[in-house]
C-alpha cells in the first residue's frame, strides 16, 4: 500500500516532468515525447523507460521496493542520485523499505571526499581528431591540500585504438561508445603535460558541496554504462555540461549551448559566463616549460643546457655568470626529465644526469625563479569566439564579386592567436559563397569540410613534424579556362622553423582532384609548397605563400599559386582580411585581390 500511494504521489505531484528527472535520466525533447542520450538498456528500469520518463519513474521506485539482494547489487545501490532526489520529494520513510547494504558506494564516497569541484580544460591537441578542439572533464577535490591527489572524472570513447578515416567515420557518426570513468587526477595530468605535451587550464568553481556530491552520486550511477559518442555534440563537453546542471540545476547551461557543435572551449566561455567560476589556475606542459626557459636563455646557453641533458658536458666543468648557470640548469633539468618521460634514455642514464644538474645548481647561491609563471598565457576563454562570418568582395581577373563566408570552427592562422595553439588551423565547415556581378550568378565557391595545418616550429631541444590535410569541394578554373566545383583531397609534410616570431616553412604535397569536368575524371599530382607567417605587431598578421602541384596520373593540371594575406585584428571578435594571389595553370594567368571583414561568434 505504501508503494502504490508513493506512486499515486509522483503522478499527483507530475515528478516525472520535473527538469530535475529529467537531468538524471538525460531525457531530450523528442518530437512530441522525450528520449534520453543514454544508449545502454541497463540505465532503464523499465523497457519504455529511455522515451517514457512517467514509466521509468514507476520503475524505479518498484525498485526501491524490491526484495534485498547480494550485497551492491539492490537498486537502492545502483541508482543512489535517483533514490536521493525521489526521497527528499516524497519525504519518503526509509524505515518502511527493505534494509539494504551498500559497502562499495559507501567506500566510494569515503576516499572521494568531495568537497569542491574544478572544470579542466586541457587544450587542443591537433594530432587527434577527438581532441583536437580541446577537452573537458571535471576534479573533486576532498581535504587533501595537493590537488594532484584529487579524482578526475572523465567522459571519453572507447575507441579500441582504432585510426584512420574509419575513427573518423565512426567519431562523426557515433559509431564508439562513450563511458564515464575516474582516476586519479595526478594520472591525467601525466597523460596531458608529460605525453601528450598538452597545457593544462583549471577553473575552481564555487559549487558547494551538497551540490559535488550530486555530481558524485550520479557518475556512480553511470558507471560503466554507454552513450553514442559523437565528436562534436554528444561528447566530453556535453557531458561535463550535464553533471554541472546536475549539481545545480538553475544554472542552465544546457540551454546556452549550441546543440549542433558543442566545443570545449564553448563549454569553458559558457561556464564562465555563468558567474560560478572562482579561480583560473595554468599548468603548462613539460614542452611548454622548456621552451619558456629557452627563450629567456642566448644560443650558447641553450647549447650548454642541451650538452648537460644528453650527457655530453658535464654541468660542473662550465664557467658562465651564476644568474645564467641557474637558468641553464633548469632548463638542462626539465629536459633530463623529458627525455626520461618519453624513454629516449634509460634509467641509470635519467638519475645520473638530473642528479649532477641539481647537485651543480644546489651549489648556487642565488635561487631559480617560479618556472611555471607566464605572464603572457591567456586563458581559453579570453580568445576569439570559435565561428566566423565574413562579407566582402574583389576581383578575380575581369570579374568582380561580393562574398559571404561562414565558419563553424575554430581557428586559423591568420586569426587571433590569444588563448589559442599558436601556428597552427583547424577549419571545420567552412562555406564561401560568391555574387558574379558580370555574370550576374551566386555560387557556391568553396566548401571546406576540414583544412588543419599545423607548423610548430623545430628548434634545438623538439623537431615536429609539419602538416596539413585538407577536405572539400572548391571552384578551381580547369584547362577549358572555366571554373568547375572539384573534389579536393590534399596532405602535406615537411617542417618549419621560427625566428623570433616569424615561422618559415617547407611541404611537400600530394593532391587528389575529382570533376566530370576532367576528361578522366581525376587529376593526382605531387609538389611543393613554402611560405612564411608573421606578426609584425599584437594586431597585424602575415601569410606570405607559394605552392606548386604538377600531375603524375590524370588530366595534366599543373598549377602554381603565391599568395599574400593579411589580416588586422579590431578587436577580439573582430578582423579585416585583405588577401592578394596570383595563380598559374596550363592556359593562363589568374589574379584575384579581395578585402573582407569577419565577426566571430
Amino acid at each position: 500500500m505504501y508503494l502504490k500511494n508513493l506512486i499515486k504521489k509522483t503522478q499527483d505531484l507530475k515528478l516525472s516532468e520535473q527538469d530535475y528527472w529529467n537531468l538524471l535520466l538525460h531525457y531530450q525533447s523528442s518530437g512530441e515525447g522525450y528520449e534520453s542520450t543514454i544508449d545502454d538498456p541497463r540505465f532503464f528500469l523499465s523497457q519504455k523507460g529511455r522515451t517514457d520518463p512517467d514509466a521509468e519513474m514507476e520503475a524505479t521506485l518498484r525498485g526501491f521496493f524490491a526484495a534485498p539482494v547480494a550485497e551492491n547489487q539492490h537498486m537502492r545501490c545502483r541508482f543512489v542520485a535517483r533514490y536521493t532526489w525521489l526521497k527528499k520529494e516524497l519525504t519518503i520513510n526509509e524505515a518502511r523499505l527493505p534494509m539494504v547494504r551498500c559497502p562499495d558506494f559507501e567506500k566510494m564516497l569515503l576516499e572521494m571526499n568531495a568537497r569542491s569541484v574544478a572544470l579542466i580544460f586541457p587544450v587542443a591537441y591537433i594530432n587527434n581528431p577527438a581532441s583536437m578542439f580541446g577537452h573537458t572533464f571535471l576534479r573533486i577535490d576532498g581535504n587533501s591540500e595537493s590537488t594532484l591527489l584529487s579524482t578526475a572524472l572523465n567522459y571519453g570513447a572507447k575507441t579500441n585504438e582504432q585510426t584512420g578515416i574509419s575513427y573518423v567515420l565512426k567519431g562523426i557518426s557515433g559509431g564508439f561508445h562513450g563511458y564515464y570513468d575516474s582516476r586519479p587526477y595526478h594520472e591525467k595530468i601525466r597523460e596531458y603535460t608529460t605525453i601528450e605535451d598538452r597545457d593544462i587550464w583549471e577553473y575552481t568553481l564555487n559549487l558547494r558541496e551538497e551540490e559535488v556530491r550530486r555530481i558524485v552520486l550520479h557518475i556512480w550511477e553511470m558507471r560503466d554504462l554507454y552513450s553514442e559518442y559523437y565528436f562534436f555534440d554528444e561528447n566530453c563537453s556535453f557531458a561535463v555540461l550535464y553533471l554541472l546542471e546536475v549539481a545545480r540545476p538553475s544554472l542552465q547551461l544546457l540551454n546556452e549551448t549550441n546543440r549542433f557543435l558543442v566545443l570545449p572551449i564553448s563549454t569553458i566561455r559558457t561556464v564562465v559566463n555563468a558567474g560560478i567560476v572562482t579561480q583560473i589556475t595554468y599548468r603548462p606542459s613539460q614542452g611548454t616549460t622548456i621552451r619558456k626557459i629557452a627563450e629567456t636563455l642566448s644560443k650558447e646557453e641553450q647549447r650548454l643546457a642541451y650538452d648537460i641533458a644528453t650527457g655530453d658536458t658535464d654541468p660542473a666543468a662550465i664557467s658562465i655568470p651564476e644568474n645564467s648557470l641557474n637558468s641553464t640548469l633548469d632548463l638542462a633539468s626539465e629536459y633530463i626529465q623529458y627525455l626520461a618521460s618519453r624513454r629516449m634514455i634509460d634509467g641509470e642514464e635519467y638519475l645520473s644526469r638530473f642528479h649532477n644538474a641539481l647537485e651543480e645548481k644546489g651549489k648556487q647561491k642565488q635561487a631559480s625563479g617560479d618556472l611555471f609563471e607566464d605572464p603572457h598565457s591567456i586563458p581559453p576563454n579570453q580568445g576569439h569566439l570559435p565561428s566566423r562570418i565574413g562579407v566582402g568582395g574583389g576581383c578575380r581577373s575581369t570579374s568582380c564579386f561580393s562574398e559571404i563566408n561562414l565558419r563553424l570552427g575554430y581557428h586559423d592562422l591568420l586569426d587571433n592567436d590569444k588563448g589559442y595553439l599558436k601556428y597552427s588551423q583547424i577549419n571545420f565547415m567552412k562555406i564561401i559563397a560568391r555574387y558574379k556581378f558580370k555574370e550576374q550568378s551566386l555560387d557556391i565557391y568553396n566548401i571546406q569540410i576540414l583544412d588543419i595545418i599545423s607548423l610548430a616550429p623545430q628548434d634545438l631541444f623538439f623537431s615536429p613534424l609539419a602538416w596539413k590535410a585538407k577536405m572539400g569541394l572548391q571552384q578551381k578554373i580547369l584547362p577549358d579556362r572555366k571554373e568547375h566545383l572539384v573534389t579536393n583531397l590534399s596532405l602535406g609534410a615537411g617542417l618549419s622553423t621560427r625566428i623570433w616570431e616569424t615561422i618559415t616553412y617547407t611541404l611537400a604535397e600530394i593532391e587528389l582532384n575529382v570533376s566530370q569536368s576532367f576528361s578522366d575524371g581525376a587529376t593526382f599530382g605531387t609538389g611543393l609548397s613554402a611560405g612564411i607567417l608573421a606578426s609584425p605587431t599584437s594586431l597585424w598578421k602575415i601569410h606570405v605563400s607559394l605552392r606548386s602541384i604538377s600531375p603524375l596520373l590524370g588530366d595534366p593540371y599543373r598549377t602554381l599559386r603565391g599568395e599574400v594575406a593579411q589580416s588586422f585584428i579590431v578587436n577580439k571578435d573582430a578582423s579585416v582580411s585583405a588577401i592578394i594571389s596570383r595563380e598559374k595553370i596550363k592556359n593562363g594567368d589568374y589574379s584575384e585581390v579581395k578585402l573582407k571583414w569577419n565577426i566571430y561568434f
